[in-house]
């Protein structure tokens, strides 16, 4: 997958208002403050990473919003639905989950996991760099 090149989307929409005016200077002004921003490494570039959760009874729906991460297939999401759908303390979930992060190496708070909900992390699948 090619990296996206957010300074050239700036300057190529800039040049799509014919070069003269408010906004077009706006624009390559916010450019130039991208490219010093990306030198500086002050923007780090953007990561996914895939990771596996195995745990008993429904799934802990708020671990979705603390880590910023959602179910990478419908079939996650499905696992996850049916976890609710038969809240038997007992049944186990395995659910592949994706999240977007700057870091190279994604918080994925295990230990919260294990603590409140004991739950597992029991694989990153996949980190990559868009």
């Amino acid at each position: 997958m090619a990296k996206l090149d957010i300074v050239k989307l700036v300057l190529d929409e800039a040049d799509g208002w014919g070069g003269k005016g408010d906004k077009y200077d706006a624009l390559v002004q916010l450019a130039e403050k991208l490219r010093a921003a990306m030198e500086a490494e002050y923007v780090e570039p953007l990561h996914r990473t895939d990771f596996t959760v195995q745990g008993d009874g429904p799934f802990p729906i708020d671990m979705l919003r603390y880590t910023c991460s959602w179910p990478a297939t419908e079939a996650d999401a499905r696992a996850i639905e049916e976890s609710h759908e038969h809240a038997d303390y007992t049944d186990p979930f395995t659910v592949r989950l994706s999240k977007y992060h700057r870091d190279p190496k994604p918080e994925l708070s295990d230990q919260r996991w294990r603590s409140k909900f004991r739950c597992t992390i029991v694989g990153v699948v996949e980190t990559v760099e868009l």
